[in-house]
């Protein structure tokens, strides 16, 4: 006798299926990948206003002919901005996937993310300290310079954070 179906409720094709569409919904229910995109977006826009106001720093000098010199030039707000910034960036994201891993249900990895981010961000920083103090580059003392770069960079991540969310978002089925 048949139930009325191909496949009986035992039938390894049907758990085969049930299990790829269980690990699906699962994985979709884990990305939440617009939240970090969203939040660095914010970071990097908040960096607009406070590198332009807080004061400059002149760095090294190198004398490059008779009477000429490069030196190294930064916003003061820059190498303590930036360090907060990332690392709270990163708590945030970690405590978001944690909150949506327990009201999902699901386990979701974060730790090692959000450390790693947050190693990179005491890297980078230190490196950029050590390249400030030892190596001259030839910057502008326009205070206006790095708004371009800031805002290309948090438009891109803005923009790539509603899309995701978009994407995210489950598909209205059409009205009857």
């Amino acid at each position: 006798m048949t139930t009325g179906s191909a496949y009986s409720e035992d039938d390894p094709r049907r758990l085969l299926s049930s299990t790829r569409e269980l690990a699906q919904r699962v994985r979709k229910e884990q990305r939440a990948t617009w939240f970090p995109l969203l939040v660095f977006a914010a970071v990097t826009f908040a960096a607009i206003p406070i590198l332009r106001y807080s004061g400059r720093h002149l760095g090294p000098c190198t004398a490059t002919g008779p009477g000429l010199k490069v030196c190294t030039v930064y916003p003061n707000a820059q190498f303590v901005y930036w360090p907060i910034a990332l690392v709270l960036a990163y708590t945030a994201i970690a405590a978001f996937y944690i909150h949506r891993s327990r009201a999902l249900g699901i386990e979701t990895r974060v730790r090692p993310y959000a450390v790693a981010g947050i190693i990179i961000a005491v890297v980078l920083t230190g490196a950029a300290l050590w390249l400030a103090h030892t190596a001259p580059l030839r910057m502008s003392t326009v205070t206006w310079n790095l708004v371009p770069q800031l805002v290309t960079g948090g438009s891109v991540l803005l923009l790539g954070g509603i899309g995701f969310a978009l994407a995210q978002r489950p598909l209205r089925s059409p009205l009857p």
